[in-house]
């Protein structure tokens, strides 16, 4: 009888071209496969209508020792012929196939024959439509070689084959044989018929993890020198199955496949005596889903004699450790980008692709039912697929769905399923005794030992995580479960459960967040809106400061939306605005919940309306805060980065209502929301409100044309434009300044150009509307009319109103010297222009051959407003030319408080310095008796001018008590120390010195760093001035402000390291100086300081035993804060807060020798050793050439002493870290055990055992800790 193996002759002729291509491409990659041969080497084409120039296939390189019947040593060329037609053992059909048409010749031969022949390679012509016998094959053959040797060949290999041939090559592929009787059992498939399977069907997708386990999986197929036996394992529904299929599709492994559905399946197949026969010469890859381990070892027990001829890949879930020749291979979890691809496979969006892969918990299986139902069933996103029901199978897996231990299970699942992690191991136990008793309320027969061993199965199984606490994976299954159990006990909650607010505190609040997917669920819903109702949780605002009632309510938002703002109207909607200003905790749960609630178009304008309430009483300084929240509402964004299903038209209605309002504060959020609601270019979501749960995606509102996004615009342009008079003149500012910044991106849009525009000219009618600030926003629009493609009548009637707004000489002072523009310095090109300067100088120059022009606008010019007063001045004083105006200059300035503002005249007497400095003195003496604008002369001094003379003067008028130290900051202006002389400069820094405030001392120090350390300095450092800088009390106590200036660390270290190195003999001196201020609060030298301690640092390395002659004696038992602060910085403890100092650096201590330091201890063992210990040995552990560790030193010393050893320990640990605190520890004690290889010291390694003891301690703390913070 024939078995479905065998192939027949007619079978084979029937063949048609292309098929008979595709089935010798097959034969030819299994056979490469089989003898570990790369298929590079192999090339073919399917393309039978293509010249081929003779050849369809060859084989290079094959290399010695390796060849077969298929694969011919060197270089072979195959030419395939199909169907009867084709008569080889005739010479006119072995000439036409050769030549053609044309004449037997080399020349004509085709160009891949050709290159077969002159490599010296084997020719075979492969025949599936004769089965020939011995005399057609041989005449075949000679002709071959007859036409071969007509062409310069004559010792060409030739061989022709035919289907008994063909037949006999197939015998080793069952894969292949089956592939041609188009036959697949129920028991097994090939590849082929596998790949079609539903479950295997929708796009591979896999990140980087998988692709190299896809490599690692067809290296490990490719062996033929070893037995191959790989069990793949992985959790259920991680895609196992799929990634084989993907794994084993590779053009060589393809032909060689077989797949069974379970080892039964193989197991009562008629193959396995085909594979187990000692003659047969089948070769196979044989994957075996559902295999466990006791399965996988009894089929390899038979088949490894037979391997690699049959390799075996075995399909498990449980991650199990063997020994022996077995691969193991784990699939790993697809990262979240992979899953949403697969969702997004079933043309669902990205962002929606997005928010459901969370769910999926990277399991590619449940990204597909996701992806399905999503298309097919977005009402139900947990159903099943028909085919598969998929839940049940992950529970159940190879067992019966009837099963009583599935049912077991799946209640188990349930009950855990109610909290969103719980307590399983260790300290936190007593969470599963509750879970458990729950378990057995339902159902007697499952006691806790019960509860527990169904629990570590399902935990072997992967479908329960976590070790010491656990929850169930995928989220979705969780969730699922979660809502089959209200469904079936939520009734009996009371008589299974008791009261949740019995549950220890994080079990209670892993139950309230489940409700968070309560939408999918009737029964939960209904649930929801009991709590949410009058006789529920919250019953006044009060109720919601308690922190965990408020998280609850947080999550029943998203279980019934509707019901929870009926609950917040009914509370936080009847506060008065007293109540709410002082309600805080609570608040932003508050608003969290009500930013979700206006997501739903129908819920959009209460939720709003109490928003705008709390932000009425707004207490909160976020940008998040209710005030931001609302004013967010009503941005037009689009699609995924909307704020709701509302349309705008529908929200402007409560726009035009607040801005209506009696509140003043409910006004200032109404223009704040309509500046939002003019935004066009950038917008952006910061979290996902929208996604609530198991709430059905949100419609977010979406722009039908452009002409809904333009009406809007214009709609909230006309509000704040028409409302803008009857405001209070605070909020009427504010209106116009959202109207003006908002006018150059909405002039652009043609539908609102008009509009804009024609704003525009009625502000500059309006006297209230300041006319710097719409004429700078004016030449800004017509400066980049261009890139705004701004229509061509507009900018004409722009560019008259900006004429208009600087007709006559006072608005062109205002524009030109009132305001500072990039136009005025870069042309609508980006190329540097300098018509802001020619234009100055052309007011300039009208104003000095009229100086009446000036009357009417010398006290705006002596303003902040003048943004370019000080170059007017300069450019004025030019065309001056006997300085007339400058009395006008200074009684204007006069006349100002204080002298606002000096750079006009500064500006003025700048041009006077640099061409007549005499007068420039002259007129600068003159002043000092002028009570009204003395106080400036410093500041006017040197913003125009320095010279010895003028210090002088400044100086005169501070000991005059006309001025004070602090106006001696006009010095760092300008470079101006550089211009004097040093005995005019030392007398400047006298005064400051003898000043003790900080702020003189910090005035100094630049000077005097500025002058000496910062430039190329044509004078060294003085000695005397130097140290009493660097020593002036105010370095060395806290600011009178409570700040130090932030650069006095950086030129203190600048100054004394120049101070150190030119006049080493006074190190010591200045580090005693700093010793005893070493710590206090505020002091240059205090800990947050390491710049000038990293002086002490080089003093102690050039002179160490000095060095600890002297601090060793500032070290006292019990510590005081200048003791601790010395041993932290011996210790290296201040580096932790300089980018610059690396870990390894050494630390000052290092220098200090060794002997000193015993010596220093040995005088106090029972205080001085634990105290070295705990704060002054570096706590790096390190083996160094030439370096010392001073921790192991102490240890080898004195590690007998159990405070020594404690007090290093706590040493050792401190400081601060990133991540999570096991892998931290963990890292502490891998460095440890390191260090402890190579450690031969008794006492150094008893150090490092009680430490690693302690660790593991802390580990197995952070472990437990992190699995209960953190859900994944």
């Amino acid at each position: 009888m024939r078995s479905f193996l065998d192939v027949s002759n007619d079978q084979i002729a029937r063949m048609s071209p292309e098929e008979a291509v595709a089935l010798f491409q097959q034969l030819l990659w299994g056979e490469a496969s089989r003898l570990g041969i790369g298929i590079n080497n192999i090339n073919i084409s399917r393309w039978i209508d293509v010249p081929d120039g003779g050849i369809d296939a060859s084989v290079k390189a094959v290399p010695e020792g390796v060849s077969s019947g298929l694969l011919r040593l060197g270089v072979t060329g195959y030419q395939i012929k199909a169907g009867t037609s084709f008569k080889p053992w005739q010479d006119s059909q072995i000439q036409k196939e050769l030549f053609g048409t044309k004449q037997p010749a080399r020349e004509n031969l085709g160009p891949s024959v050709l290159n077969c022949l002159e490599k010296g390679g084997t020719y075979v012509l492969v025949c599936f439509g004769h089965d020939l016998d011995d005399q057609k094959q041989r005449t075949a053959e000679d002709l071959l070689r007859a036409h071969f040797s007509t062409c310069g060949y004559p010792q060409t290999n030739v061989e022709v084959w035919s289907i008994n041939q063909l037949i006999g090559f197939l015998r080793c592929f069952p894969s292949l044989r089956l592939r041609i009787n188009r036959f697949d059992r129920v028991d097994f498939q090939a590849h082929e018929s596998w790949s079609k399977n539903s479950d295997m069907g929708g796009i591979f997708t896999c990140g980087t993890v998988q692709q190299d386990v896809v490599e690692q999986i067809r290296q490990i197929l490719r062996a033929v020198d070893s037995p191959v036996h790989l069990r793949v394992h992985g959790e259920p529904g991680i895609g196992k199955t799929r990634l084989l299929l993907e794994a084993t599709s590779a053009d060589d492994l393809k032909p060689l496949v077989l797949y069974f559905d379970s080892p039964e399946d193989f197991n009562g197949s008629s193959l396995l005596g085909t594979f187990l026969g000692d003659d047969s010469p089948c070769c196979a890859i044989l994957v075996i889903d559902e295999c466990d381990q006791r399965e996988s070892s009894t089929l390899w027990n038979k088949l490894k004699s037979r391997s690699p001829r049959i390799k075996l890949v075995t399909i498990w879930c449980d991650d199990e450790n063997t020994t022996g020749s077995t691969k193991h291979l784990s699939v790993p979890f697809l990262a979240q980008d992979g899953v949403s691809n697969i969702i997004q496979s079933y043309r669902i969006d990205r962002h929606k692709a997005d928010r459901w892969a969370e769910f999926c918990s990277g399991s590619p299986r449940v990204a597909h039912i996701m992806g399905q139902n999503l298309k097919e069933n977005p009402q139900d996103i947990m159903q099943s697929a028909d085919n598969v029901l998929v839940w049940k199978r992950y529970i159940a897996g190879t067992k019966d769905f009837d099963d009583p231990e599935v049912r077991h299970r799946e209640l188990v699942l349930q009950c855990l399923a109610l909290f969103k992690r719980c307590g399983f191991e260790g300290p936190v136990r007593g969470e599963s005794q509750i879970v458990g008793k729950i378990v057995e309320k339902i159902d007697p027969q499952v006691n806790f030992l019960q509860f527990r061993r169904v629990v570590e199965e399902l935990r072997s199984r992967g479908i329960v995580k976590g070790s010491k606490t656990i929850h169930i994976s995928p989220k979705l299954l969780h969730v699922k479960l979660w809502g089959d159990w209200w469904d079936s006990y939520g009734d009996d909650f009371e008589k299974l459960v008791g009261h949740v607010g019995k549950l220890p505190a994080d079990l209670r609040k892993w139950f309230y967040e489940m409700f968070e997917y309560g939408a999918g669920f009737d029964s939960v819903c209904r649930i929801a809106k009991s709590l949410l109702a009058e006789d529920g949780i919250l019953k006044t605002i009060q109720d919601l400061e308690n922190p965990e009632t408020a998280r609850f309510f947080s999550a029943l938002v998203s279980a019934a939306p509707k019901a929870a703002l009926e609950c917040l109207k009914r509370t936080v909607g009847k506060c008065n605005r007293q109540e709410l200003d002082k309600f805080v905790a609570g608040r932003r749960e508050v608003i969290w919940a009500l930013e979700k609630i206006a997501v739903w178009r129908e819920l959009f304008l209460d939720g709003a309306t109490l928003l705008l309430r709390l932000a009425e009483a707004e207490n909160e300084t976020w940008s998040n805060n209710a005030s931001g929240v609302f004013a967010d509402l009503f941005t037009p964004a689009p699609g995924a980065v909307a704020p709701t299903e509302a349309s705008p038209q529908e929200r402007l209605p409560l726009l035009i209502e607040a801005m209506d309002s009696d509140s003043k504060e409910i006004r200032l959020l109404a223009i704040q929301a309509c500046d939002k609601a003019l935004e066009s270019d950038h917008f952006s979501r910061f979290g996902t409100p929208h996604y609530q749960g198991l709430q059905k995606d949100a419609k977010l509102w979406m722009p039908v044309t452009w002409n809904d996004l333009f009406d809007y615009y214009g709609k909230i342009w006309d509000l704040l434009w028409m409302k803008h008079e009857a405001l209070p003149n605070d909020e009427r500012e504010k209106a116009i300044d959202v109207l003006l910044n908002r006018s150059m991106r909405l002039i652009r849009f043609v539908p609102l150009a008009e509009k804009v525009t024609a704003t525009l000219e009625e502000m500059g009618t309006k006297s209230f509307i300041n006319r710097k600030r719409l004429l700078r926003e004016i030449i800004n629009i017509l400066h980049s009319a261009e890139s705004l493609s701004l229509r061509a009548q507009c900018r004409d009637r722009l560019e008259r109103l900006r004429d208009d707004l600087t007709s006559g000489f006072s608005s062109q002072l205002l524009r030109h010297v009132g305001m500072r523009l990039i136009e005025d310095h870069y042309d609508k090109d980006g190329n540097s222009v300098d018509t802001g300067r020619q234009n100055i100088a052309a007011l300039a120059r009208q104003a000095a051959s009229a100086p009446e022009l000036l009357n009417n606008d010398l006290a705006w010019l002596v303003s902040r407003e003048a943004e370019n007063a000080f170059w007017f001045g300069y450019e004025l004083a030019k065309f001056d030319a006997d300085f007339t105006i400058l009395p006008q200059i200074i009684e204007a300035n006069c006349a100002t408080i204080g002298g606002e503002n000096t750079d006009f005249l500064c500006g003025y007497l700048s041009w006077i310095f640099e061409t007549e400095p005499s007068f420039w003195e002259k007129k600068l003496e003159s002043l000092i008796g002028d009570e009204r604008i003395n106080r400036k002369l410093p500041e006017i001094t040197l913003k125009s001018g320095a010279s010895d003379e003028s210090a002088l003067r400044i100086l005169h008028l501070m000991k005059s008590g006309i001025i004070g130290v602090a106006d001696f900051w006009v010095f760092r202006y300008r470079s101006s120390v550089n211009h004097m002389s040093e005995s005019v400069f030392e007398q400047i820094v006298d005064v400051l010195l003898a000043d003790p405030s900080s702020f003189a001392a910090s005035t100094a120090l630049d000077l005097v760093d500025f002058r000496y350390c910062r430039r190329k300095a044509e004078q060294q450092l003085p000695e005397t001035l130097a140290y009493r800088v660097l020593t002036h009390p105010g370095f060395f106590h806290k600011p009178e402000t409570g700040r130090r200036d932030q650069m006095d660390e950086f030129r203190w270290k600048d100054v004394a390291s120049s101070f150190v190195r030119l006049y080493p003999d006074r190190s010591i001196e200045l580090a005693d100086h700093m010793l005893i201020s070493m710590g206090q609060d505020g002091a240059i030298t205090e800990n947050l300081y390491p710049n000038p301690l990293s002086v002490l640092d080089e003093i102690t390395k050039t002179h160490p035993s000095d060095m600890w002659n002297k601090l060793s004696a500032y070290l006292v038992i019990p510590n005081d804060l200048r003791s601790w602060s010395i041993a932290s910085w011996l210790q290296g403890r201040d580096r932790r807060h300089d980018p610059d100092m690396k870990k390894e650096s050494r630390t000052a201590l290092e220098f200090v020798p060794l002997e000193l330091i015993w010596a220093w201890i040995d005088e106090d063992v029972e205080n001085r050793a634990w105290y070295f210990a705990d704060l002054m040995v570096p706590k790096t552990l390190f083996r160094e050439q030439g370096r010392q560790c001073l921790a192991r030193a102490m240890l080898v010393r004195y590690g007998h002493l159990e405070s020594v050893r404690s007090n290093f320990g706590s040493n050792f640990i401190s400081g601060g870290w990133s991540g999570p605190s096991s892998l931290h520890w963990a890292e502490q004690k891998q460095l440890l055990e390191d260090f402890k290889k190579t450690e031969d010291n008794q006492k150094v390694r008893q150090w490092i055992d009680e430490q690693i003891t302690w660790l593991d301690e802390q580990i197995e703390r952070a472990r437990v800790e992190e699995e209960r913070e953190y859900f994944v």
